[in-house]
């Protein structure tokens, strides 16, 4: 431990400047690190019953250092219970990286080099242990389980493990392993599942003989790709970085750049243009004709001439001035190019049909640009739906992303799972009703109420008219005639 630079001001000095990108400090307010940065210590973060404070402490040698300390204590008041504990310390270490320790619910070690990158540590004995587990695993079972549908995570982790198994001789050069679908979320019990545990870690479950491999964000592990690097098993670096992740430096619209391109590309050529930091650039004539990537440049442009052409098809806006695309069907790369065109919502749906072709049903998706959550009215009803189809305690045929940005429902992901009883209209016009009920619904009522106060008044003055009829009536009948005088 470097005591010197474990010191009151080379830690504000080293926090204020860094704190964005501290696990644990970086989920904290604005206001809760400035009181920090000017007290030593705040008791505003903007979470429940947490503290943040600068805590002094005496080495061997009895010379003093500081260390930050913090704690939280988040308390569920449905179950009536702390519904977790967490604490941590962080320093600077012997070699100069600022590093930390946090306990609770999730145990694990970290630093921050001098630029500026964040390592999540494990001891080397685990990750060999799970690696080896993983061999074993595979080593008597060829096989992998993935979701429906490629993508640069789930591709490139499957190729990543056939060349860690090319190597040691389990595969033949020629071999590859044999690959399973599920739907998005679900875990195919008895196989080294890949990106299919709904980013919430590793795991194994010896009893079924299930592994897991996946993102784990809350510990700073954005993909399977990432995962997979950590025990030990070659990814490319700019992989590790770009899978499942949306950089904003690189548009949607460019149909050169090598991620517009993912979905053409075969495990070996990601990884080549990964090797060359070439997956997020727009990729000139000769780069495309080099990787093979020409025709699929083409095709791509194509598909972003439809998509554009069809997002402002779709497109309308809510009572609060905010765009929403409302697709009545699947358009390829469409919420990503329509984030690029400015519009923050994406909703779309589609028929699904039956064995004999027959339409029983709808999927549909909700997304938002990254950076945003979905609004809690849709999140609160994606929730609903989510309990509505619930398959066991850890799966549902509906799946809200862990960042809730997004809300799937059947799919490419999920092929089997449908949602009943509507249209893919029908079923748009409920993300709108839901997403924006406030002012269409306070106008409709106000409406309705007019309607009911005329009804009510007309039916008064009807009533008033019979009256006075009636009563003229009586009058003519009652007095005596001119003849009668």
């Amino acid at each position: 431990m470097n005591s010197k630079m474990n010191n009151k001001n080379n830690l504000l000095e080293y926090v204020r400047n860094n704190w964005k990108k501290i696990p644990y400090l970086c989920d904290m307010s604005e206001k809760g690190m400035q009181e920090f940065f000017e007290k030593g210590y705040t008791s505003e973060t903007g979470r429940d019953m947490e503290h943040i404070a600068i805590s002094r402490r005496n080495d061997k040698e009895g010379n003093d250092y500081y260390v930050i300390e913090s704690s939280v204590l988040k308390y569920d008041e449905e179950i009536q219970s702390d519904d977790y504990f967490m604490t941590s310390q962080m320093l600077f270490h012997d070699d100069g990286t600022f590093f930390g320790e946090i306990f609770g619910d999730i145990d694990i070690s970290f630093s921050i080099n001098d630029r500026g990158e964040v390592d999540f540590k494990r001891s080397y004995q685990d990750r060999m242990k799970d690696r080896d587990e993983l061999l074993q695993h595979l080593i008597q079972n060829k096989a992998i389980a993935t979701h429906f549908g490629d993508d640069l995570d789930n591709k490139s982790s499957i190729y990543a493990i056939e060349r860690f198994l090319r190597t040691l001789g389990v595969l033949e050069q020629n071999e590859n392993l044999t690959v399973e679908r599920v739907p998005a979320g679900q875990v195919k019990e008895g196989f080294v599942n890949i990106d299919t545990g709904g980013h919430r870690g590793n795991r194994t479950d010896n009893e079924t003989r299930t592994i897991v491999i996946d993102g784990d964000p809350s510990n700073g592990i954005k993909s399977a790709c990432q995962s997979l690097s950590k025990l030990g098993i070659y990814v490319p670096e700019q992989i590790c970085k770009l899978a499942d992740s949306r950089p904003t430096h690189v548009s949607a619209l460019d149909s050169r750049s090598g991620l517009a391109l993912v979905r053409y590309l075969s495990g070996k050529q990601a990884f080549d243009l990964a090797e060359n930091n070439l997956l997020d650039k727009t990729l000139t004539d000769e780069q495309l004709e080099r990787y093979g990537l020409t025709e699929a440049h083409i095709k791509q442009q194509q598909i972003i001439n439809s998509a554009v052409e069809k997002i402002n098809k779709y497109t309308v806006e809510l009572p609060n001035g905010e765009k929403i695309v409302l697709a009545p069907e699947q358009i390829t790369a469409g919420s990503s190019i329509a984030y690029e065109m400015g519009i923050p919502y994406y909703a779309s749906t589609n028929k699904h049909f039956d064995s004999e072709g027959k339409p029983d049903g709808v999927t549909f998706a909700i997304s938002c640009k990254p950076g945003m959550k979905l609004p809690k009215e849709i999140l609160d009803y994606g929730k609903q739906l989510v309990e509505q189809y619930r398959i066991d305690e850890r799966t549902s045929g509906v799946f809200i992303n862990p960042n809730e940005q997004l809300i799937v429902a059947g799919g490419p992901k999920n092929p089997n799972f449908k949602i009943e009883g509507h249209t893919p209209e029908s079923m748009l016009e409920k993300l709108r009703t839901v997403l924006s009920p406030s002012k269409e619904d306070t106008y409709i009522d106000q409406i309705v109420n007019i309607a009911t106060k005329k009804a009510d008044l007309r039916g008064q003055t009807a009533q008033a008219e019979k009256l006075a009829q009636d009563y003229e009536e009586q009058l003519s009948t009652s007095q005596p005639s001119l003849d009668d005088k």
